[in-house]
């Protein structure tokens, strides 16, 4: 299995994912809501 990157952009973005294990059970899908990113920071 591979990870995957993922960059926060303006607003914010929803997960949905589920798990199966070996015997084929599914999980309830789960949802995780990532918040948008921060605005840069300036230099003093």
């Amino acid at each position: 299995m591979e990870g995957t990157g993922h960059v926060l952009g303006d607003e914010s973005q929803v997960i949905e994912f589920t798990a199966t294990d070996r015997a084929g059970n599914e999980e309830p899908v789960r949802t995780l809501e990532l918040p948008p990113a921060d605005p840069p920071h300036e230099a003093p």
